[in-house]
This record gives structure tokens, sequence and C-alpha cells, in this order.
């Protein structure tokens, strides 16, 4: 369901993007699109305040020049106030082609998967190796 104003008049909004890594700042958007546990909803300028978690998937986006855009997020935060959309999430990416995004993404979640079983595997090790020594320091 869009949200707008009640004059029919189009107003722009901000995007503020934020991850781990990076953010940046999207000014002119007319309309935005995601989805929440509740399904998908839209948000356009002069609405009233939001906030929401942001399911696993694709946003888009609509600038004035008619642009659009997508961002795709492994779920994360929204809050829309005073025409500012602040989008956080662990990571995001935003592109034009909204098959090469979810490729990318998808891609980007395997490989910190991959990481994070290795970084699981070490804890392991150094847990045992721990447990060795205190075992054979009380044995001593």
């Amino acid at each position: 369901m869009l949200h707008a104003r009640t004059d029919g008049a189009v107003r722009a909004f901000a995007i503020e993007l934020s991850s781990q890594e990076r953010r940046e700042r999207i000014d002119g958007v007319v309309g935005f699109v995601g989805a929440d546990g509740s399904g998908s909803f839209g948000i356009l300028g002069g609405r009233e305040p939001l906030a929401t978690t942001l399911a696993w998937g694709l946003c888009s986006l609509k600038t004035a020049g008619a642009t659009r855009q997508y961002v795709a997020v492994p779920g994360g935060v929204l809050y829309f106030a005073n025409d500012v959309l602040h989008l956080c999430a662990r990571i995001y990416l935003r592109d034009g082609d909204p098959e090469r995004i979810v490729k990318r993404l998808t891609e980007e979640m395997r490989a910190e998967e991959e990481t994070s079983r290795d970084m699981h595997a070490l804890l392991k090790d150094l847990d045992r190796e721990l447990m060795r020594r205190l075992l054979a320091q009380e044995l001593a």
C-alpha cells in the first residue's frame, strides 16, 4: 500500500543507506517499494513516520528523473520520517539491474557463510586446544 500526501502533489524524499562498510545518500527519490513480514509496501514523500524490519530481498526506488534503482538487502531496519528514509542493513547492494544485484547478493552471502563456517571451525579448534592444555596442567 502506497502512503502519500492527500493533495496529490509528488514530493521527493531522500534515502540514506547504511551498512557496516559504507553509507550513501540518494536525493530526489519519488517512490520506494520494499517488503517486511506483512508483505510488500510502498512509500511516497510526505507520509507519516514508519518503522519496520525488512525481509531478505530486493527493494526498488524511483528517482524524479524516472530512473529505477534496486537495493538488495539480507534483511534490515527501515525508518521513514521527515522525508528521509533510513535503511540500515548488515550489507546492501545497489544497482539498476535486478537480476545482477540478486546474483551479487547471493554470492556475497555465500562467501560470508563460508567465512563464518571457517571462523566457527577455528574457534572449536582453539577451544579444544585450550581444554587439552588445562587438563594437562591439572594432571601435572
